[in-house]
């Protein structure tokens, strides 16, 4: 694969005047071509985004209800037992299912939305590049190898997790806030850690992934040039993360709290079962507000992946 010809040097130059150009470009395509959209949602899903709209509608089980679920006998003196390691055994070939299936699925939308995205904003003439599936496995290999400081902060930090829930369940000094919120409180330097090492883990995976796609570097070439973009441009880098974080908080949080909103008013009018008229109104509602939401997460995610792709095109 080749690099690709410069276009009409509105995205070539470089410095603050060239990035807020591009910036104004990924804004206006991102948002205006609604036919990227669906691209983007299902990359932004498949690699994590589904947790966001399913949190609200799904209800966490109880310690209670996992133990009654798996069984008293789920483990016994002898270790794990059959039926026990038979549910472990699926769990993880489901996981490992959505990693490299759904992981594929996501890398081949991010191609195609990169492929599609740079020509609609810089020529609209130009037709994007057969995907193959050599490319997309490339793109899954790079977002797992960037996931690897992840997953050290998150080894670092769950014992410190499991001890800071411990203690809340065990000495609970403010009853009145969730579990969750107390833990978090307990360690905000798991937050901090886990929040920097997945933004730094996204940010370089995110430009080698460009690197790929539009220069046609290898995998190894692209971690190295997206590192030395990030060390070379970190001016450029904030304002492009700051810029994608703020355009996804303004379109994704509203249609999350809107659905979550209306998923609790729905579930304690089903809980009482006495209004039937207010159950069918607020079906309606519920539904409506968590598919806008997804709109909204649609619009969000092009409009990351194009300021993404055009700043790397900027300074490659």
């Amino acid at each position: 694969m080749t690099h690709r010809a410069p276009g009409d040097g509105s995205t070539g130059s470089t410095g603050a005047t060239g990035w807020a150009r591009t910036a104004r470009v990924a804004a206006s395509t991102g948002l205006g071509r609604r036919q990227l959209w669906p691209l983007a949602l299902v990359a932004f899903l498949l690699r994590g985004g589904l947790v966001l709209y399913l949190a609200p509608i799904v209800v966490v089980p109880s310690t209670v209800g996992l133990v009654t679920f798996i069984g008293p006998t789920a483990i016994t003196p002898a270790g794990p037992s059959e039926a026990f390691s038979r549910l472990l055994a699926g769990v993880l070939a489901g996981l490992v299912a959505w990693l490299v299936g759904g992981g594929l699925a996501a890398a081949a939308a991010e191609v195609a939305l990169i492929e599609r995205a740079l020509p609609l904003a810089i020529h609209p003439a130009a037709a994007p590049r057969v995907l193959t599936v050599g490319l997309a496995a490339r793109v899954l290999l790079i977002r797992l190898v960037v996931l690897l400081p992840l997953a050290a902060a998150l080894a670092w930090s769950l014992p410190r997790i499991v001890g800071a829930a411990y203690r809340e369940l065990t000495l609970p000094v403010d009853t009145a806030s969730p579990v969750a919120f107390r833990v978090l409180r307990d360690v905000p330097e798991v937050l901090l850690l886990v929040l920097l090492a997945w933004l730094i883990g996204e940010t370089v995976g995110g430009i080698a992934v460009r690197r790929i796609v539009l220069f046609g570097e290898t995998g190894a070439a692209a971690l190295v040039g997206a590192l030395r973009h990030v060390v070379r441009r970190p001016a450029t880098t904030l304002a492009t993360i700051a810029v994608a974080a703020c355009g996804s908080a303004v379109l994704v949080v509203p249609g999350l709290a809107a659905a979550g909103l209306a998923w609790q008013r729905l579930g304690r009018v089903l809980a009482a079962g006495s209004d039937p008229v207010a159950i069918a109104l607020l079906t309606p509602l519920f539904v409506a507000a968590w598919l806008l939401g997804l709109v909204l997460a649609g619009a969000a995610a092009t409009w990351r992946s194009l300021a993404w792709t055009l700043e790397v095109r900027r300074t490659g």
